[in-house]
C-alpha cells in the first residue's frame, strides 16, 4: 500500500482545474502559487484521509490530505473561473 501526500503537492501540473457541478463553474489556479500560500498554513486546515479498495475490502491506495474548500483558495490565490460550461455528450455506438 502507497502512503503518499494528495495530488495537490506531488503534481508536476503548472494549473489545478476544479470543476464545482452545483455552481457549474471551472475554477483554474496556478498550482506553485497556491503551494506557496498553503504549505505555511497547512496544519490550521482538518486532516482527511481517503482510499481506493479492492472487492475483498483490501486497501490498496490510501493518500492523506487536507481539507480547503474552493472559495477558500479563491479568497487567498490568484484564479481564473469559467461560467456557462455545457456538458457536451457524444453519442456511443
Amino acid at each position: 500500500m502507497k502512503n503518499t501526500p494528495g495530488c495537490f503537492l506531488y503534481s508536476q501540473a503548472d494549473e489545478f482545474y476544479y470543476y464545482d457541478q452545483v455552481r457549474d463553474v471551472l475554477v483554474i489556479f496556478n498550482l506553485k502559487e497556491a503551494r506557496n500560500w498553503f504549505m505555511p498554513i497547512m496544519t490550521t486546515f482538518r486532516e482527511v484521509k481517503t482510499s481506493t479498495s479492492g472487492p475483498s475490502g483490501t486497501v490498496f491506495y490510501l493518500t492523506v490530505g487536507r481539507l480547503v474548500t474552493v472559495n477558500i483558495i479563491m479568497k487567498s490565490v490568484n484564479t481564473k473561473i469559467v461560467t456557462n460550461l455545457k456538458l457536451i455528450q457524444k453519442n456511443q455506438k
